[in-house]
């Protein structure tokens, strides 16, 4: 077949003016389409936002209204806020009594294993949030189960000289307590392992990185024997007794991996005794600080996790959160952008492209190997001022031209919003070599924007979040806020995963996240999102 651009007689000239018009009308009925969108977008915050305003009021009412309908106490979950409507009701009485179940307020949701049986019929998308909060509380008085008279127990070495007087206080209990290096090989028989690498203060960030791959390397180690009855472990580490939950020294931010170590062996050791001890030890010695452990261990159970200083012992309770908050005047600054670092399941997503619409702000998505651009591609059509970029750590210096790119065109960078990569195995998740890099990948990522103004630096800790990695960016979240201005707004997102991402659409959550996100105050903010209605059944 001949090529008909051979073809001298075709009217070659008119042809290409014909298209270029044509291409010309398209770009501009597509800005046209694209403004038409980011209007709507702007108009529909509006309405909903105007409709959660009408929820509050409603639920504000119906709690203060006493339901006129007799409430039936058969078929009723416990603890249950729900009502049944007499069939003798009139109307109006029938939807103040549904007003009342829909807006009240819902109880905690107790662990799965004191969940009692389901008797309810639907289950409820309704969720409620809540936060972390130290609370005083007394020991109960018991044991750690694991350590009985006789049992094996191990410790490491702290370097400072609390390992042996910790040694022999246990010893001193009918405990046989030795002391081994930062990573016992553990080819002695050995029932309880107490990990105290990460009570010393480390020399540098790299220093505390390596104690926490210490502590990795002796679960692994420790494994086998946690499989088995009357197995222990316990992890010590010293991050001012909070839990990140006050100042502490930044340097140490790499510690708050041993709560998700304790966390991910809980889960897979079901059967063992785990346990994690955040003890204040400024302005202890060695005795008080051994003494101060071994009264825990022995009077403390198998309670956690636990903070200790040297008056009062503390636990992590989650509260009710609550979210009617400000929005920050830095969101009305001009052209302020917002990084974001998706995760496949983009769980701010929405949140990020709800901010970004109602407040004009540019977003530089950053696409890590293995994160579909399809992301960007319908940020943009939404209405999103939007620019990408791969971001790799074999390969930083284009990511940073990128960001140069960024600011000369809009400015200092404002905001981070970053999500960590779910484990890609089960057996990741104690692994340190794969743990490591999303850590580094985060750091880097501070790094880069040091000499930026930040106001907002948000963490999205998604299912499937390995434990050790969302325990260490929280504390390298809450660390960089003591390292910037004062301006800095640090928010940190667990989502339970308890139904999947909304991926656009607008959902009550949706309207959680974003005003979290432009929220001016609290300065820090953790909060996470759970179920307040029974989980839908299993289906064999």
């Amino acid at each position: 077949m001949s090529d008909p651009r051979q073809n001298a007689g075709l009217p070659w000239p008119e042809l290409i003016e014909r298209l270029e018009r044509s291409q010309a009308r398209l770009e501009s009925a597509h800005a046209d389409y694209m403004e038409a969108a980011a209007q709507s977008q702007r108009a529909l915050s509006q309405v909903l936002s105007s409709h959660r305003d009408l929820v509050d009021t409603i639920r504000e009412l119906a709690q203060r209204t006493e339901p006129t309908a007799p409430r039936a106490t058969a078929n009723v979950e416990p603890g249950a806020s729900g009502a049944e409507v007499s069939p003798h009701a009139t109307t109006r009485e029938k939807q103040e009594a549904r007003a009342s179940t829909a807006h009240s307020p819902q109880p905690p949701q107790l662990p799965d294993t004191q969940l009692p049986a389901r008797v309810s019929s639907e289950p409820s998308p309704a969720r409620h949030i809540t936060t972390p909060a130290l609370v005083e509380v007394n020991a109960p008085r018991t044991a750690l189960p694991a350590l009985k008279p006789g049992q094996r127990v191990l410790l490491t070495n702290d370097g400072f000289g609390v390992a042996p007087v910790l040694a022999e206080v246990l010893n001193a209990r009918g405990v046989r307590a030795r002391v081994e290096g930062r990573r016992p090989a553990l080819n002695t028989p050995t029932d309880v392992v107490i990990f105290l690498g990460s009570l010393r203060a480390p020399a540098h960030l790299d220093d505390a990185m390596s104690v926490v791959e210490d502590a990795l390397v002796t679960a692994e180690r420790f494994s086998t024997r946690l499989m088995q009855p009357g197995a222990g472990f316990v992890a010590v580490l010293d991050s001012a007794g909070a839990f990140g939950l006050a100042p502490f020294d930044p340097v140490v931010a790499p510690y708050g991996a041993m709560v998700g170590l304790v966390r991910a062996l809980r889960h897979r050791h079901r059967g063992a005794h785990i346990k994690v001890i955040d003890l204040d030890a400024e302005g202890l010695d060695t005795r008080t600080i051994a003494q101060t452990l071994a009264d825990e261990l022995f009077e403390g159970g198998e309670r956690t996790p636990v903070a200790l200083d040297a008056n009062r012992r503390q636990e992590v309770r989650w509260e009710a959160f609550d979210r009617r908050t400000t929005p920050a005047s830095w969101l009305d600054e001009e052209q302020a952008p917002l990084i974001y670092v998706p995760s496949p399941t983009a769980v701010l997503a929405t949140a990020v492209e709800r901010l970004a619409i109602a407040h004009e702000l540019p977003v530089a998505i950053l696409n890590r190997p293995g994160v579909s651009s399809q992301l960007a591609r319908r940020m943009a059509e939404r209405g999103v001022a939007l620019r990408s970029a791969d971001y790799d750590l074999e390969r930083l210096f284009p990511t940073m031209d990128f960001l140069d790119a960024l600011r000369a065109d809009h400015g200092p960078i404002a905001a981070i919003v970053a999500e960590p990569f779910p484990a890609r195995r089960p057996d990741d998740v104690l692994r340190w070599d794969a743990t490591r890099p999303a850590l580094d990948e985060f750091n880097a990522l501070l790094a880069m924007t040091i000499n930026d103004p930040l106001n907002l630096l948000a963490v999205g800790l998604g299912p499937g979040t390995p434990p050790i990695v969302a325990s260490a960016m929280r504390y390298f979240a809450r660390a960089e806020s003591l390292r910037r201005n004062e301006r800095l707004r640090v928010r940190l997102v667990h989502l339970d995963g308890a139904g999947a991402p909304t991926r656009g659409d607008l959902g009550p959550r949706d309207f959680a996240l974003t005003e979290l996100l432009s929220a001016d105050a609290p300065s820090t903010a953790e909060v996470r999102f759970e179920r307040s209605s029974p989980r839908p059944p299993v289906k064999s």
